[in-house]
C-alpha cells in the first residue's frame, strides 16, 4: 500500500512538473526580457512560486529531510509573496477620467476589470515583448530577426510613453486577449479615450480606432495622442479581445462606441472618422456598411479586407465620400495584390479613395513610420 501511494505521488508530481513547464519557461523569459522593474519582479516571483511548490512537494517524498525542505519552501514562498506585494506598491495610481490631456478607460457598468489579473502586475511593454519572443515559433511570417525588430519598435514607443506619467499609469487591457483566446467572456465594453486640451468649448470631432490582432495596446493610443493634440480630435479606441472583427458581434461593439460618442457632451458625433489597423480593417468595412450615416470618413491602415466586405450597400452609401488607405509595399501579411480588387471596386463606385503606399515598410508601419502616418492623415482629413 505504501509503495502504491508513493508511486501515485511520483506520477502526480511528474504530471504537474510537465504541465507547468510552459509557465515556468514564460516566467524565465519574462525575467530576462522585461524592461520594467515590475516585470522582473513578477517573473522572479512566479519562478520562486514554482520552486516553493516543488520544494514542498519534495518534502512529502523524503521524510528524512522533511523539516529542512519545508523550511526552504516557507522561505521561498514568503519571498515570492513579498515580491508580488512590492510589485503592487510600485504600481502607479490610475489617472483621473474625463480630464483633457489625460488618457482614461471606460467599461460597461458592472463589468470592471479583475483587480488581480496579469495586467495588474506586468506592464504592457513586457507582455508585448514576451509575446513577440515566442510568436516566431508559431508564425512563419515573423522570423526571429523580424521579431527582434518588432520588439524594438514596442520598446521605442514604451520609452517615449514614459515621458507622460498618465500613460504609464493607464492600465493595459491585454487580459481580454488571453480570455478571448481561452474561449471566455472577454467583452467588458472597454474603450480607451483621450480628449486633447483645447481652449474651445465646442464639441470635438472624433477619431475612432479599431485595433488589429493581439489586442488593443495602449501604445496605439500613445501613437494617436499627437494626432489628437494637433488636430484637436478626440480619440476613442474600443477593445475587442484578440481583434477578430469578422465576428458578427463586433458590429455591435462599433455601434456601442458610436452611441458613446452620441452621449458624450465633449464629442461631436456628426464628425466621426473611423480607422482600422490590420484586422480592424474588417471592422471598418462592416461599420461602413451598417452605419454609413453615422460616420464621416474611413481610414484603412495595413488593412484586412476580405472578399465580400465591400458590399453593394457600402459602395452605394459611400459614393463621393472620402476613404484613405495607407499600406506598406513590403507587407507580407497583406500583400499589395490583395487590395487591388476592393480599391478598384471603390473607385468604380466613385468613392474618393486616397492611396498612400510606403516604400520598404511592412505590416508594422504604424509604429515604424508613425510620424508619416499621422501626417498623411492630417493632410487628408476632410
Amino acid at each position: 500500500m505504501h509503495l502504491a501511494l508513493r508511486a501515485a505521488k511520483d506520477v502526480t508530481f511528474t504530471i504537474i512538473a510537465i504541465s507547468s513547464a510552459p509557465l515556468g519557461y514564460l516566467a524565465c523569459l519574462l525575467l530576462f526580457t522585461a524592461e520594467s522593474t515590475r516585470g522582473h519582479l513578477f517573473g522572479l516571483a512566479v519562478i520562486l512560486g514554482f520552486l516553493t511548490f516543488f520544494t514542498f512537494w519534495g518534502s512529502t517524498l523524503a521524510s528524512a529531510t522533511k523539516i529542512r525542505a519545508r523550511r526552504r519552501a516557507l522561505i521561498l514562498g514568503a519571498t515570492s509573496l513579498a515580491l508580488l506585494v512590492l510589485n503592487l506598491t510600485l504600481r502607479p495610481p490610475t489617472p483621473p477620467p474625463e480630464t483633457p490631456g489625460v488618457p482614461y478607460s471606460v467599461y460597461l457598468p458592472n463589468h470592471p476589470p479583475h483587480p488581480l489579473s496579469l495586467s495588474v502586475f506586468v506592464p504592457e511593454v513586457d507582455q508585448l515583448k514576451l509575446g513577440i519572443g515566442i510568436i516566431p515559433s508559431f508564425d512563419p511570417l515573423i522570423s526571429d530577426a523580424k521579431g527582434d525588430r518588432v520588439a524594438a519598435l514596442f520598446s521605442d514607443v514604451s520609452q517615449d510613453m514614459r515621458s507622460d506619467s498618465n500613460f504609464v499609469a493607464l492600465r493595459t487591457v491585454l487580459d481580454s486577449v488571453y480570455v478571448d483566446m481561452a474561449g471566455g467572456d472577454f467583452d467588458l465594453g472597454h474603450m480607451y479615450v483621450y480628449l486633447p486640451e483645447t481652449e474651445s468649448t465646442e464639441p470635438l470631432p472624433v477619431f475612432i480606432f479599431l485595433h488589429g490582432a493581439m489586442g488593443n495596446f495602449k501604445s496605439y493610443l500613445w501613437v494617436w495622442k499627437e494626432l489628437a493634440d494637433t488636430t484637436k480630435m478626440a480619440i476613442v479606441a474600443p477593445s475587442w479581445g484578440v481583434g477578430n472583427w469578422s465576428r458578427t458581434e463586433s458590429t455591435f461593439v462599433i455601434e456601442r462606441t458610436l452611441d458613446y460618442c452620441d452621449s458624450h457632451p465633449r464629442l461631436d458625433s456628426s464628425r466621426v472618422t473611423l480607422a482600422g489597423l490590420s484586422n480592424g480593417g474588417m471592422g471598418v468595412s462592416h461599420a461602413a456598411h451598417a452605419f454609413p450615416d453615422r460616420i464621416q470618413s474611413l481610414v484603412y491602415l495595413s488593412p484586412v479586407i476580405k472578399p465580400g466586405d465591400i458590399t453593394p450597400r457600402l459602395l452605394t452609401a459611400w459614393a463621393n465620400r472620402p476613404v484613405l488607405l495607407i499600406h506598406g509595399t513590403k507587407d507580407l501579411r497583406i500583400p499589395l495584390p490583395y487590395l487591388t480588387q476592393p480599391v478598384s471596386d471603390m473607385r468604380a463606385a466613385n468613392i474618393r479613395v486616397t492611396e498612400r503606399y510606403v516604400d520598404d515598410e511592412d505590416h508594422f508601419l504604424l509604429f515604424s513610420q508613425s510620424d508619416l502616418v499621422r501626417e498623411e492623415i492630417k493632410k487628408w482629413l476632410p
